[in-house]
């Protein structure tokens, strides 16, 4: 029972593909996504292994949608919000970056206010499915 927060972790961020490629049809991206998916890398700004929970990329590969999802039991806090921008650093030849965030219980208030700075996009559950 333990593991239920990593298993629904996983089928939220598989919600979050599908929000994504409805909202392409519906024209409500900034671009057309060529590939949408996990990444898995090494992040040559931290030096380390990183990962973005989803990742929308155009054809010529120089726009690209970074989606950080949380199915925790609070607000996502702001750790997860800078550590979403540190990954996208590591992707040099993107020129177009979109931050997306999904939370399943909403954001804390340095997020909203960093997020309103930054033009991030901030979803809860339920507009995941409107």
């Amino acid at each position: 029972m333990n593991d239920i927060p990593n298993l629904m972790g996983l089928a939220f961020e598989q919600i979050a593909k599908e929000y994504l490629i409805r909202k392409v049809k519906e024209r409500k991206l900034p671009f057309i996504p060529f590939d949408i998916g996990k990444w898995l890398g090494n992040n040559p700004i931290i030096k380390a292994q990183d990962d973005v929970d989803v990742m929308a990329i155009n054809k010529s590969g120089n726009k690209a949608i970074f989606m950080e999802c949380k199915f925790t039991s609070s607000p996502m806090p702001y750790s997860e919000y800078k550590d979403l921008v540190t990954a996208t650093k590591g992707f040099t030849n993107i020129k177009e970056k979109y931050l997306y965030f999904i939370s399943r219980l909403g954001y804390t208030e340095p997020i909203k206010r960093q997020a309103a700075i930054d033009g991030a996009v901030l979803l809860e559950i339920d507009d995941l499915f409107l």
